[in-house]
């Protein structure tokens, strides 16, 4: 998935391989689509901040795995076996009850819960490169193997 900074639409790309026989190579094929969000990313203190529920559904996390406690102002992130607790305005995360510390804290902008990208994609097991010439952040889930 890639998320370009001030742009309010995101490019997630699927890879299916499949083989195609004993000894035979491997096929793939990719396929492509775009969705718009409400708020663009930004960058503030080095970081990318993207909506929480565009980077949650990026990373395969269902709808209901995303909630909100507008009272006391945090996001709950629910993957598989990870569970990720932000608050907004601290620089601590829970994951799985334990603390995890960052460098920036998840905030409010029009509206919208915005979260440092790198620190919540790599809790759910993605890798986070940054293109600095297009300003993205390209978000990778690794392929799992049927079954799994």
């Amino acid at each position: 998935t890639t998320f370009a900074v001030n742009n309010t639409s995101y490019t997630t790309e699927i890879m299916n391989l499949s083989v195609t026989g004993n000894n035979e190579p491997i096929t793939d094929t990719i396929s492509t689509s775009t969705a718009n969000m409400d708020v663009a990313p930004y960058i503030k203190d080095n970081r990318t901040y993207v909506p929480v529920r565009y980077l949650a559904y990026s990373l395969g996390v269902p709808e209901e795995g995303v909630t909100w406690d507008g009272k006391a102002r945090k996001v709950g992130i629910t993957k598989d076996d990870v569970d990720i607790a932000l608050i907004v305005g601290s620089p601590v995360m829970l994951v799985n009850q334990k603390a995890v510390r960052m460098d920036v804290s998840p905030e409010i902008v029009n509206d919208r819960t915005m979260l440092p990208a790198r620190w919540v994609a790599e809790e759910l097991g993605a890798t986070v490169e940054w293109d600095d010439a297009a300003k993205r952040a390209i978000i990778k889930v690794p392929i799992k193997e049927p079954g799994n």
